[in-house]
């Protein structure tokens, strides 16, 4: 499947985003987007440390920029959830892009603080299903809840490396001209906005067909 038909088709089924608390279309047109620029940073993400499911040097690798207080980006993260599980040889990098709120930044520095423990995603389910503010307080309650050492979370969450990684995620996200939350970035183009399963279906099939091999 051609990248522009990968794109059409999914266009079909987005069907919204937040930027700064707006709607967005669902779709970003891919013929303007899926140059040069965005393939130098997919070649190039896996090595910035950012949180990641599915085998290290996958050639099926889609990377997801959200804010937890996005409802759109809520309702994606079981259809991701799944999606990864269907597609075991898939690589989702998380890139934790907080727009959205100034206490957006707070849930991102505790799940990347999770992250150095090995409860990632763990947290950011449990983060994702957080309604309200989110406060330095919640580290606590947090490790408690996915079985972390809640002093090493506060104390980690304070680290000054995460603000150099949300500064090259914000970079990046600017490079690339993403306007909103979810954004899913690959091979195939960027699609922001709600992407329900049928279109991530046809995605890693495009995908797929871009590195030469099929679902068996």
């Amino acid at each position: 499947m051609r990248r522009r038909d990968v794109l059409a088709a999914i266009g079909v089924a987005a069907v919204g985003g937040a930027a700064l608390g707006q709607a967005l279309p669902g779709l970003r047109a891919m013929e303007a987007h899926a140059g040069p620029q965005t393939l130098r940073f997919l070649a190039g993400v896996s090595g910035w440390g950012l949180p990641a499911a599915g085998p290290a040097g996958s050639k099926l690798l889609a990377v997801d920029f959200f804010d937890y207080h996005c409802p759109y980006c809520r309702a994606m993260e079981p259809v991701l959830d799944s999606w990864l599980r269907d597609n075991p040889d898939l690589r989702l990098i998380f890139a934790e892009y907080p727009i959205l709120a100034p206490d957006s930044v707070i849930a991102t520095r505790l799940a990347l603080a999770a992250a150095r423990q090995g409860r990632y995603l763990a947290a950011h389910r449990w983060l994702m299903r957080w309604r309200g503010r989110y406060t330095a307080a919640m580290a606590a309650p947090l490790a408690a809840a996915i079985g972390a050492d809640g002093a090493r979370l506060a104390r980690d969450m304070a680290d000054p490396a995460f603000g150099a990684l949300l500064d090259r995620v914000k970079f990046a996200a600017a490079r690339l001209e993403i306007q909103g939350t979810p954004a899913l970035v690959s091979a195939a183009g960027i699609a922001e906005g709600f992407l329900p399963p049928a279109a991530l279906a046809t995605l890693v099939r495009g995908l797929r067909d871009g590195i030469g091999t099929r679902p068996a």
